[in-house]
C-alpha cells in the first residue's frame, strides 16, 4: 500500500543537531554498502568505512550557545526554526512546488520529521536505518567537519551543560 512505497523512498539525507550546529549528511549511492542495516551498524564505528557511506553535505553552525541551546529546545518539541528551515533549503536540492520528492530526510524525531514535511514537503523518515545513520554522524562529527579544531565540538557541548 501507500504506507509501503513512503517507507521504500531512498533515504537520501539525515539531519543531525549538535551542540554545535545543524549538520546535513548525504548517503553515498553505493548499493554495495549503507543500504542494509547490518552493513551500516558494521561501519558506524569505523570513520574510514563510514565516510564511505555518508558525506557531510553542509554544516550550519548556531552563533552562540543560546542560540543552540534554543534550536536544540525546538527540535525535541517539534518546532521547525527558522536556523534549521535555512540549513536544509541550503543544503538539500530543491523539490518543485507540487512534485514528489525524489529522496526522504532521515531525522531523529518523529515530530521534528512532521513539522519538516507539513512546512518544507520534504519526505522525512525516522526508523532504525536513520538513527544507525544518525549515530554514525554524531560519532564522527568531527572528524567530518575537518575545519573545527578538535575540542571545539566538546567546547560547544560543554557551553550547553550549564
Amino acid at each position: 500500500g501507500a504506507a509501503n512505497s513512503r517507507a521504500e523512498m531512498e533515504v537520501r539525507f539525515v539531519l543531525l543537531e549538535s551542540a554545535m550546529g545543524y549538520a546535513v549528511m548525504e548517503r553515498k549511492s553505493s548499493d554495495e554498502i549503507g543500504s542494509a542495516l547490518p552493513d551500516v551498524q558494521q561501519a558506524v564505528t569505523d570513520f574510514q568505512r563510514f565516510a564511505k557511506v555518508m558525506t557531510l553535505r553542509g554544516f550550519f553552525p548556531f552563533k552562540t550557545a543560546e542560540d543552540a541551546l534554543e534550536n536544540i529546545n525546538d527540535i525535541s518539541e517539534g518546532v521547525l526554526t527558522t536556523t534549521l528551515k535555512a540549513c536544509l533549503e541550503t543544503n538539500l536540492p530543491a523539490t518543485k512546488p507540487g512534485k514528489k520528492s525524489a529522496f526522504a530526510l532521515g531525522v531523529s524525531e518523529h515530530k521534528i520529521g512532521s513539522s519538516i514535511q507539513e512546512a518544507m514537503g520534504i519526505p522525512c523518515v525516522c526508523n532504525e536505518l536513520t538513527s544507525e545513520l544518525l549515530r554514525g554522524a554524531r560519532l564522527h562529527l568531527t572528524s567530518f567537519i575537518s575545519q573545527l579544531r578538535p575540542g571545539d565540538v566538546e567546547k560547544a557541548q560543554l557551553g550547553l551543560a550549564h
